[in-house]
């Protein structure tokens, strides 16, 4: 892989492997605040900690979901030729909300609006701790410092800080624009936060990766503590075999292993920055 400048790897890329793979972003769509997760995220001091094969991720403040990943995917798939390099390390980037609300297919108007700026600030508030796989701390950062939205001239600004930017610089990131566009227009309804997360997962897999369910369902953040809901996620899986098979993914329902068959056609690798 040929080397990049600071200025082609932020531009090119729209997240690191890590960030998928061990993933901040919880695989459904929506909080319940009556949910066991939450109920337990609030009595450990709003922290979230998660421990899989791949490494450690400890997350504050905030729980994010896959609409949050949603949101800054699409962020990140906008932002050509609307960085800055900030002097401090940090990096602004600037783009259209009305513009963001088409790249995710959603319908213009105030509520959308609303949902968008809630969900980044929401970000904004999100502290990440990160640990590899044999436990060395990789990182302690936020992925959004600041957020300022003009409506009068429909211009959002966030501040990624100097700290994710130099984690994002020295890491492998992945670039998956048409596989972001088909994954909004054809994952909706019933399961489709976990059904994202298991695409956003082996995305960044070689092909031919296996993994079984209950081992991905662990390494993706999916609750497995009771056995309904084990079968509430075999049933999704079941429901959706033909739908993952678009994104080269296959599902056994019987062995219950996943197989990445084949690399997607416009997923890009990036090498760190020089």
């Amino acid at each position: 892989m040929k080397k990049l400048t600071k200025e082609e790897k932020i531009e090119q890329s729209m997240q690191v492997i890590h960030d998928l793979r061990v993933t901040p972003f919880l695989p459904i769509a929506k909080i319940q605040k009556n949910s066991k997760l939450y109920k337990d995220f609030v009595k450990n001091n709003n922290i979230l900690e998660r421990k899989t094969a791949w490494g450690k991720i400890q997350i504050r403040n905030r729980l994010l979901t896959q609409y949050h990943n949603d949101v800054f995917n699409g962020i990140m798939a906008l932002k050509k030729k609307k960085i800055f390099l900030l002097k401090n390390g940090n990096v602004a980037i600037f783009f259209s909300l009305y513009k963001l609300t088409k790249q995710m297919e959603l319908e213009w108007g105030n509520l959308t609006k609303k949902n968008l700026i809630d969900t980044i600030l929401e970000i904004t508030d999100t502290s990440i701790t990160r640990w590899n796989n044999q436990m060395d701390l990789l990182e302690i950062y936020r992925i959004i410092q600041d957020a300022k939205y003009s409506n009068k001239l429909d211009l959002f600004g966030i501040v990624i800080p100097k700290d994710f930017i130099e984690y994002f610089l020295k890491e492998i990131t992945i670039d998956f624009p048409k596989t972001y566009k088909k994954i909004r227009k054809k994952v909706k309804g019933r399961g489709e936060g976990l059904i994202k997360a298991i695409i956003n997962f082996f995305i960044t897999q070689q092909e031919n990766q296996k993994i079984g369910l209950i081992k991905l369902l662990e390494t993706i953040g999916y609750p497995i503590e009771s056995e309904r809901q084990v079968r509430n996620a075999k049933t999704i899986l079941n429901t959706n075999i033909e739908l993952l098979k678009e994104f080269n993914i296959e599902y056994n329902k019987k062995t219950k292993i996943l197989n990445y068959i084949k690399k997607l056609d416009d997923i890009k690798f990036l090498p760190p920055a020089k």
